[in-house]
């Protein structure tokens, strides 16, 4: 699928961007829009915010300036190519190759200050940290700051030059190198690198895809393998976990032609689907075919939880309560998953079943669960568990106390439920099974179902 994507810049990035990646990048068509000043860039992107699945601005200022654009209720997404350290740290080594007598104390960059040498600066990674500070700032400001933030780092260089304290300037802000053109100095202006590039552009089809189910009913997969199995590994251990990890549900997925937005945080995984997807992928909230596969494939330890909600959010935090609950039945040695749906109706996901994706029974749409609801005066959600039931055990009979079981329920209740479909057509009693036991005989009720 391609996205229509606005870049939003200025001349000299418009050229560089043309040059360097063109107008098809990733799954992206690229549209150009040129603005002189911030105020022209809100212009364009109130006049064009409807036309694009997303935009792209050169970094921090002009991205949050868009951002709180908040007359416009479009939310678009909205990413910049950032701040490139690493882009800066090549030029820094370039000049100082390139200009063997210049002293380094006659290098100024936007962030250098009079308590750190550029030694310092570079080798304490003075720079990352300085480009974060910068950019929660710029984040949390409103326009008239922005500017002023800016106009700052333009008259501190300014005011280096007049001092004669440089000849040659770094700088993240192009109006700099357009005030510094007639000043005597040499000015380096840094683009970002391929790095950063691809990290935008990802990022945006990543936020395109997420709005895309925000605007059905999402769903969420929360992986946390458990901290106590991860301290004692290496950082690459851990890193060849969740790339093992994300390979799984990334395999697993495609064998459901589900196409997820995988979110890795340092210690855990955030699996985005909708919610019909991920109850085709539970087999109608019953399995959790995901935690099989991790154990037998990387030896899992750790919990999963799923969560449906209103939006993303309340999804994630159901993801994440399901997985504490996950987490209290695998403490009794209980191998399973917790789903909470958007209704809080807590779903108990067996792991302990072949997770042979082949051997997958069909999936049962959402209309014929209503009507079988719809006959049997039952809720939808109880025909899923039933019908789940008869899919993992791959047979069209069961037991009062088979049901009982699986749905956590008593006897009775389950009794209910059987009478319930056997008066509305939808089940019969085949035999009477005595299950070995002394106790009162069971009834096998044969359902009338499709359910593969």
């Amino acid at each position: 699928m391609k996205y229509k994507v606005a870049l939003l810049l200025k001349e000299h990035l418009i050229k560089f961007f043309k040059e360097t990646i063109g107008f098809e990048y990733k799954s992206c068509e690229l549209t150009y829009f040129e603005y002189k000043d911030l105020y022209e860039l809100k212009e364009i992107y109130i006049r064009e915010q409807f036309n694009f699945d997303g935009f792209v601005t050169s970094y921090v200022i002009p991205m949050t300036v868009l951002k709180g654009i908040t007359d416009f209720a479009n939310s678009k997404p909205i990413v910049s190519f950032g701040m490139d350290a690493e882009n800066t740290y090549r030029i820094i080594l370039q000049i100082i190759l390139e200009k063997r007598d210049l002293s380094k104390t006659r290098i100024g960059i936007d962030f250098l200050d009079e308590k750190h040498s550029l030694e310092e600066f570079v080798q304490g990674d003075f720079l990352n940290e300085h480009i974060k500070s910068l950019v929660r700032k710029m984040e949390s400001a409103n326009f008239d700051e922005l500017i002023e933030i800016e106009k700052d780092f333009l008259e501190k260089h300014l005011k280096a030059i007049e001092e004669d304290q440089v000849d040659v300037v770094v700088t993240f802000f192009y109006s700099v190198v357009e005030a510094l053109r007639d000043k005597g100095v040499e000015c380096h202006y840094v683009y970002p690198g391929r790095h950063n590039i691809d990290s935008a552009f990802e990022n945006l089809e990543r936020d395109i895809q997420m709005q895309d189910i925000q605007h059905q009913l999402p769903g969420v997969i929360y992986i946390n393998p458990l901290i106590e199995r991860l301290v004692n590994k290496t950082t690459v251990d851990i890193e060849l976990l969740f790339s093992n990890i994300i390979k799984i549900v990334t395999e697993l997925s495609d064998s459901f032609s589900i196409k997820p937005i995988i979110k890795r945080n340092f210690l855990d995984l955030e699996v985005y689907i909708d919610a019909i997807q991920l109850q085709r992928l539970t087999r109608n909230y019953s399995h959790c075919f995901l935690l099989n596969k991790l154990i037998e494939e990387v030896d899992f330890e750790g919990i999963i939880g799923y969560g449906i909600g209103k939006n993303l959010y309340s999804s994630l935090l159901s993801a994440i309560n399901g997985s504490k609950y996950a987490l209290s039945y695998k403490k009794e040695n209980i191998n399973c998953s917790v789903l909470i749906d958007i209704n809080e109706e807590i779903y108990i996901l067996s792991g302990d079943i072949d997770n042979n994706v082949e051997k997958l029974p069909k999936y049962l749409d959402e209309k014929y669960i209503n009507q079988i609801a719809k006959i049997s005066k039952l809720a939808p959600k109880t025909i899923n568990k039933i019908i789940g039931i008869l899919q993992s055990m791959d047979k069209d009979n069961l037991t009062t106390k088979e049901l009982a079981e699986v749905l956590g329920i008593t006897k009775r209740g389950a009794n209910k439920i059987l009478t319930a479909l056997v008066d509305s057509g939808l089940a019969e009693i085949i035999k009477v099974s005595h299950d070995g036991g002394k106790g009162r005989p069971s009834n096998v009720y044969k359902l009338h179902v499709e359910y593969k």
